[in-house]
């Protein structure tokens, strides 16, 4: 018999194996991405992210996919905004008005 300590470490471990695979179950895919079950469910369906179906039940996904699902939209580089936003800005002439 494992201890409650023992088992939920195994329990890690397993986790963590599944992330090196290349193919992932779905319960694989929702602990990778961190999101809901439901919430992968929705995404197949809208179709944003690719999966397979070999015996016509359950779903796989691959782990490259995810990832590039994952990185898909990503935001502006930060510096070059601040960069651009110096060069673009009006000058305005800054006028002391003291009261």
């Amino acid at each position: 018999m494992l201890t409650p300590e023992q088992e939920r470490i195994l329990k890690e471990l397993n986790k963590n194996l599944s992330l090196t695979k290349k193919v992932l179950t779905l319960q694989e895919a929702t602990d990778f991405l961190t999101i809901s079950k439901s919430y992968l469910y929705k995404l197949v369906h809208w179709g944003l992210v690719r999966y397979s179906k070999p015996n016509g039940k359950l779903l796989y996904f691959d782990r490259e996919h995810l990832e590039e699902w994952a990185l898909s939209n990503r935001s502006k580089d930060s510096e070059s905004d601040v960069i651009a936003h110096v060069i673009t800005r009006p000058i305005t002439r800054m006028t002391e008005q003291r009261v």
